[in-house]
């Protein structure tokens, strides 16, 4: 499994550069924390992308989508587009059109633009697509991208993008394993017997029961997240046994010392 905590594809096909190295990306550890991306860091000839036109009336679009643990705080990009349209999350919601900066200008028609997209409150953004409003007949360069991202504190949101099947998409056994594995676990016998019994239904936070009415069988999320706190738990469990073992055994050899100490006073002493 990559470690990269991102994944990224484009609906028109590549036609020259290494999409690896199109994206960079770094942690923000604190909400205040303010992550400044410079022009150089953005505007780099061997991280440019040329994506061909494929004839036909569709925009240029790339899907953005992180790993569980992270949300999308910030995106800075350098493209020859003046506009690009952001939709947020599974559902596809529009979010807003961005009007890039004009940094450049060739004279010749070659003009290259900056964005800057924020994702902070109150968006929970894990998946992003933008669509580049250029010409459809006309290949498309992009210079650079950097991505800010920021470890997700709700748990339940990170059930959500993991294992929601809103578009009625089919999740294989190895999917399973993958997402899990992302959010620091993997399945247990329980939850792979309720996968392979239920499929076709993994997710759904709509069939829920509102808070106050009667509960009934545990749903597959509900499932998964008390196996992943019982997890958690567990770490947690070990990670004190190791402590406490570690020192129990610096204690004993203190007093192994002191004992042998006052041992050889002991002969010492006539």
């Amino acid at each position: 499994m990559s470690k990269i905590p991102f994944r990224s594809k484009f609906n028109w096909p590549l036609e020259e550069g290494d999409p690896d190295s199109f994206i960079s990306h770094s942690i923000q550890e604190d909400a205040e924390e303010c992550v400044e991306i410079t022009q150089d860091e953005l505007l780099n000839l061997e991280s440019c992308l040329v994506l061909s036109t494929p004839n036909s009336e569709t925009f240029c679009e790339q899907s953005i989508s992180t790993n569980p643990v992270y949300r999308i705080v910030k995106l800075a990009l350098i493209a020859e587009c003046s506009k690009i349209e952001t939709y947020l999350n599974r559902t596809g919601e529009y979010h807003r059109t961005y009007d890039g900066d004009l940094i450049f200008d060739g004279g010749d028609g070659s003009k290259l633009y900056r964005f800057d997209l924020d994702f902070g409150k109150p968006h929970n953004c894990m998946e992003l697509k933008l669509r580049f409003v250029a010409p459809r007949n006309e290949n498309l360069c992009l210079y650079g991208m950097q991505l800010v991202l920021r470890k997700n504190g709700n748990p339940m949101a990170m059930f959500s993008a993991a294992f929601s099947q809103d578009r009625g998409e089919e999740m294989s056994r190895e999917e399973l394993t993958e997402r899990m594995a992302q959010l620091g676990t993997r399945p247990n016998h329980q939850s792979l017997h309720m996968f392979n019994n239920h499929s076709s239904s993994l997710g759904r936070f709509s069939n829920r029961p509102d808070p106050g009415t009667s509960h009934g069988p545990p749903s597959f999320t509900e499932v998964l997240l008390k196996q992943y706190i019982d997890d958690k738990f567990s770490q947690l469990e070990q990670l004190l046994d190791k402590k406490f073992s570690a020192l129990e055994t610096k204690q004993n050899e203190k007093l192994d010392r002191i004992l042998a100490l006052l041992e050889t006073n002991n002969k010492v002493v006539p």
